[in-house]
């Protein structure tokens, strides 16, 4: 009898323990990345930026995430319009942050992770001489300041 009783608080505290650990959760960029350069070569004055995220949830309670974005703009996937996956953003630099909330058992509010980015937007600027014939006699110098 001493020996079942053994085996079963074992088996009981085994169970305990896996209930209760708490893996890894984990956020980050897909689009942009840190450090990336995204230019633009058409005449447009705003360029185009694609956010992409992921997550990894590591309870059963569910999560969502927050993006801190420029000129203090906060999102967050719970609300009902999301997060803005299509930005428009003028040149310059940015720095963007993801934030993991997760609940747990009593439905609080925990924040598990974050990762944040800098990247930069600029234009381009080609130009293309195209001409049949001829030469350049006084060559011109373009400048544009970004």
């Amino acid at each position: 009898m001493k020996k079942k009783n053994t085996i079963f608080l074992l088996v009981i505290a085994i169970q305990f323990l896996f209930a209760n650990i708490s893996f890894a959760s984990s956020v980050w960029f897909n689009n942009p990345t840190n450090g990336e350069v995204i230019t633009l070569t058409t005449s447009k004055t705003t360029v185009l930026v694609n956010l992409q995220y992921g997550k990894s949830i590591s309870s059963g309670y569910g999560g969502f995430v927050k993006l801190f974005a420029h000129n203090n703009i906060e999102q967050s996937s719970q609300s009902d319009d999301g997060i803005q996956q299509l930005w428009y953003l003028t040149p310059g630099t940015y720095t963007w942050k993801l934030e993991l909330w997760e609940y747990d058992i009593l439905h609080q509010m925990d924040k598990k992770a974050e990762t944040t980015i800098t990247f930069h937007v600029k234009h381009t600027i080609t130009v293309k001489n195209i001409f049949n014939a001829g030469s350049i006699i006084n060559p011109a110098e373009i400048n544009r300041n970004i």
